[in-house]
C-alpha cells in the first residue's frame, strides 16, 4: 500500500513539474516521499491527533526549507540558505504590498512545497490512520486535476499512472477488508 501510495505521489510531483510553474521543481519529489512516510508513520502510532500533525507540520516545514533551500541556493551553507529565502521572502512580501510583480520565486517553491507536503502527509496519514483509501485518493486526484486544468500541457501520461496505481490501492484495501470479514465469519478460503 505504501509503495503505490508513493506512487501516486510521485505521479502527482512529476505532473506539478512537468506543468512549469517554475523553472526549479525538483525538490517537489523528496518532499512528497518523506510526506508519505512521514504520514504513514504517525498514522501508525497511537499519539494522538494533535501530536501527529503538530509533529508532521514541524517536520514539513523543515524539509521544505531544506529542500527549496538546496534547490534554490546550491553555493550556500545550510544557515545561509535559510537565510537567503527568509530575506527573499521579505522582499518578495514588500514588492507584493506595493502590487508589483515580484521577480524571487523562492517564495512561490515554499507555497508549492508546502502545499505538495501537505497533500501527500494527509493522504499517507488518512490511509494508515482512518484506513481510508478513498480519500487519499480523492485528495491527491483533485490536486492532480487542478493541475492539469490550469495549463495546456499534455500531462496524461501522469494521470494515466496516477489512475493505474489508485484502482490497484484501491483493490488491494478492498481485498483485505473482505479478507479480513471472512476471517471472522471463518470462510474456507481458497488459493
Amino acid at each position: 500500500s505504501l509503495a503505490l501510495l508513493v506512487v501516486m505521489v510521485l505521479s502527482l510531483a512529476w505532473s506539478v513539474g512537468g506543468a512549469g510553474w517554475l523553472a526549479q521543481l525538483d525538490f517537489l519529489v523528496p518532499v512528497g516521499v518523506f510526506a508519505v512516510v512521514c504520514g504513514a508513520l504517525l498514522g501508525v502510532t497511537s499519539l494522538s491527533v494533535v501530536y501527529t500533525l503538530s509533529i508532521g507540520a514541524v517536520i514539513g516545514t523543515a524539509i521544505v526549507l531544506w529542500t527549496v533551500g538546496g534547490e534554490y541556493f546550491t553555493r550556500l551553507g545550510q544557515l545561509d540558505r535559510l537565510l537567503a529565502l527568509r530575506d527573499e521572502l521579505l522582499s518578495w512580501t514588500v514588492v507584493v504590498l506595493r502590487t508589483g510583480y515580484p521577480l524571487e520565486f523562492s517564495p512561490w517553491a515554499i507555497g508549492l512545497g508546502a502545499l505538495m507536503w501537505t497533500t501527500a502527509f494527509i493522504a499517507g496519514y488518512t490511509v494508515y490512520r482512518h484506513h481510508r483509501v478513498l480519500d487519499a485518493i480523492l485528495l491527491i486526484g483533485a490536486f492532480l486535476i487542478a493541475n492539469m486544468s490550469a495549463i495546456l500541457t499534455d500531462l496524461f501520461v501522469w494521470l494515466l499512472i496516477f489512475v493505474i496505481t489508485a484502482m490497484l490501492l484501491w483493490l488491494r484495501t478492498s481485498l483485505m477488508t473482505r479478507q479480513e470479514g471472512w476471517q471472522r465469519r471463518r470462510v474456507n478460503e481458497n488459493a
